[in-house]
């Protein structure tokens, strides 16, 4: 897995590079550029494959998860979230194994903390085994317990190969960035 951005942000080029396990730091004004800004210079290829010129939808798609200030349907049940992107079996799993929304499932999504859309959105990365993760201030808002789990999924991701570009919101999540699991 490879993931390389080169991206023309106000201030100049920037180019980001990620292999297979790899964490990288991104700055916040790289984020909108990976997710869906639309500058005709820029190239974001995910092993060899363009997916620059997709909007938001198509990079998803293409394997690309991000996980920052989570939108829900206020109404719909968080449960049902999930199993937009999955089973209602895997998704009560996914549920069953965060600190957070464990029990919660039934519950209307539009009663949750912005902790609790943050651990949804984890989820909803999970959910749909992505090639590459964009984590966007990922960490706001967790408690400790919560931050710990999300430590934990990073490296399950980076040890199964996963690139995740970081945008840190809070200092703990500079320890994603550490050398650690790579994949094989």
């Amino acid at each position: 897995m490879r993931f390389v951005a080169r991206l023309h942000l106000p201030d100049g080029l920037l180019d980001v590079v990620a292999d297979r396990g790899d964490a990288v730091e991104v700055p916040a004004a790289a984020v909108a550029g990976l997710l869906d800004r639309r500058d005709r210079r820029d190239r974001i290829t995910l092993d060899g494959r363009r997916i620059d010129r997709r909007g938001t939808a198509g990079r998803v798609r293409a394997g690309l998860a991000s996980v920052s200030d989570a939108v829900v349907a206020p109404d719909v049940s968080v449960r049902d979230h999930l199993a937009a992107v999955t089973s209602v079996r895997r998704a009560d799993d996914l549920l069953a194994s965060s600190p957070l929304l464990a029990g919660r499932g039934d519950g209307p999504a539009g009663v949750l903390s912005g902790g609790e859309r943050r651990v949804l959105a984890v989820l909803r990365a999970v959910a749909t085994g992505p090639r590459v993760v964009l984590l966007d201030g990922a960490g706001e808002g967790l408690d400790a317990a919560s931050l710990a789990w999300l430590g934990d999924v990073v490296r399950d991701w980076r040890a199964a190969g996963v690139p995740v570009l970081v945008r840190p919101g809070r200092p703990e999540e500079r320890s994603w960035l550490d050398p650690g699991p790579r994949g094989a």
